[in-house]
């Protein structure tokens, strides 16, 4: 009798572990671009919300990446604040022939809503980029490459309106060439109001460009800005007077 007390205890705890293994498990979904294949977890993204155009990849997400704020009365206020990590969210693996250059470009869209009172909305955006590996739904993931951003706003409301804000096509750079990119989004927003009615910051669509090149071909490596020039110019500039002072002392 204990025995079999014992076996039905254990049998509880196998499928107690493989209820939560699966419901943690990632469920993912296959897409060929241009020079690479892309793999991204559906219960993140959503799906048959991703499209793809040449090596980019974009998704119309679902509709509960939204912070929302309700107030009854006038008199009351209300907060909703989120964080979501897209963990091992998204692969990129390059096809035969090719590899991917440590680069993403990258853009986010966020829809403000208002329905009365005063209310605020923000979003931050951040991303890593990681060296990893795919096979037959296994990932690994190594050595980090870099870390980006391509979306940081906030709205405020003194009436009922709807705002919708999509940031430019951002490109970060990390160093080298490899057969597969790991990518891992995060999102950080909120809603305030006060007085009656609601207000709601939605995450509703990200794209991500990739650069694949021939097996052989140098890594692209990132121009600086005009503005990097300037500063370049005059720090060197302020060297030369040091050095000029130095001669004359």
């Amino acid at each position: 009798m204990k025995n079999q007390k014992f076996v039905g205890l254990l049998a509880t705890a196998v499928f107690a572990l493989a209820t939560s293994s699966a419901a943690t498990a990632a469920n993912y979904i296959g897409i060929s671009g241009a020079h690479a294949d892309f793999y991204y977890d559906a219960d993140l993204y959503g799906i048959g919300t991703a499209s793809v155009v040449g090596d980019s990849i974009s998704f119309a997400l679902p509709s509960f990446y939204s912070a929302t704020a309700t107030s009854k009365t006038a008199n009351d206020n209300a907060s909703e604040t989120l964080s979501d990590n897209f963990n091992k969210g998204l692969i990129a693996v390059a096809h035969t022939g090719y590899q991917l250059n440590a680069s993403l470009t990258t853009s986010v869209t966020v829809e403000f809503i208002n329905t009365g009172g005063r209310s605020n909305g923000m979003l931050q955006e951040s991303y890593y980029v990681y060296e990893g590996g795919y096979y037959n739904g296994h990932v690994t993931r190594s050595s980090r490459l870099f870390i980006g951003s391509s979306a940081n706003f906030y709205e405020s409301f003194t009436s009922p309106g709807t705002v919708i804000k999509s940031s430019a096509p951002d490109t970060d750079f990390g160093s080298g060439l490899y057969s597969t990119l790991i990518v891992e989004d995060g999102f950080y927003y909120s809603a305030g109001l006060l007085g009656l009615g609601s207000a709601s910051t939605s995450v509703t669509s990200v794209s991500y460009g990739f650069t694949a090149l021939t097996i052989g071909t140098p890594p692209i490596t990132p121009v600086p800005e005009p503005e990097t020039y300037a500063m370049l110019l005059a720090g060197l500039g302020v060297l030369a007077a040091a050095s000029r002072r130095r001669k004359q002392g």
